[in-house]
């Protein structure tokens, strides 16, 4: 994969470590540009072997498999999973089954807090009075959930 200049998008960051063991430590990086000077950035951590480094690109392709999805979902014009319509009808705990499949947090945290006030405190009374808050979404859903707004922060 090339980027608009033809230049290579991937590469690698090789880094020598002082200590003569384990020789050099190599990243899975993407090429950039920062204030005008060619660097790559790394997006993995460091790989002392050839497995792990393996390992490392796996990750970033199934990554890259799940973003294609993603976009592709887009393109065809059907909705992404768990982002059906929220609508204002629906129960709190229909609300929260809708909720707790979507995918992603920061799309999961984005969709509640765009709930109606009244819904975002119906489905919060759901959560934290229905649902094991020890793992899974409930979780994350207690330790972001603030009373006061009614919603999920950072």
């Amino acid at each position: 994969m090339k980027d608009r200049d033809g230049d290579p998008l991937f590469d690698v960051a090789v880094s020598r470590n002082r200590d003569e063991e384990q020789g050099a430590e190599v990243r899975l990086g993407i090429r950039c540009v920062i204030r005008g000077e060619p660097a790559v950035c790394p997006i993995s951590p460091p790989c002392f072997t050839i497995e792990a480094l393996r390992s490392e690109a796996e990750k970033v392709r199934l990554e890259l498999d799940r973003v294609l999805e993603r976009g592709e979902a887009v393109l065809a014009g059907t909705r992404e999973p768990g982002t059906s319509d929220l609508a204002g009808d629906m129960t709190a705990e229909e609300l929260w089954r809708v909720l707790e499949a979507i995918p992603d947090d920061d799309l999961f945290i984005e969709r509640f807090n765009e709930l109606e006030d009244v819904q975002r405190k119906e489905v919060a009374e759901h959560v934290l009075t229905s649902c094991s808050v020890f793992s899974g979404r409930p979780a994350l859903f207690s330790s972001r959930y603030d009373a006061e707004t009614a919603l999920l922060g950072d």
